[in-house]
């Protein structure tokens, strides 16, 4: 097995990613409106866009397709 490398910037990306998610988990369990910084929503849908399979995420996106690439991560 070979050796994997991530980038700093690359998993402070996943870390965003988790803690945008678990916030809004934690909001929607306990019945608040989702409050969560602009700069950390726009972040985690560019990374969730970009592992996105693309032709999939396109047409579902516009309406092209019945069926839906979603979830992408589990």
């Amino acid at each position: 097995m070979g050796d994997a490398v991530v980038f700093a910037v690359e998993a402070l990306r996943i870390v965003l990613l988790e803690a945008t998610v678990h916030l809004l988990d934690v909001q929607r369990a306990l019945g608040r409106a989702p409050i969560v910084p602009e700069a950390a929503l726009d972040e985690t849908a560019r990374l969730l866009v970009e592992v996105a399979p693309a032709v999939e995420f396109i047409e579902a996106a516009t309406g092209r397709s019945s069926s839906s690439p979603l979830p992408i991560l589990r």
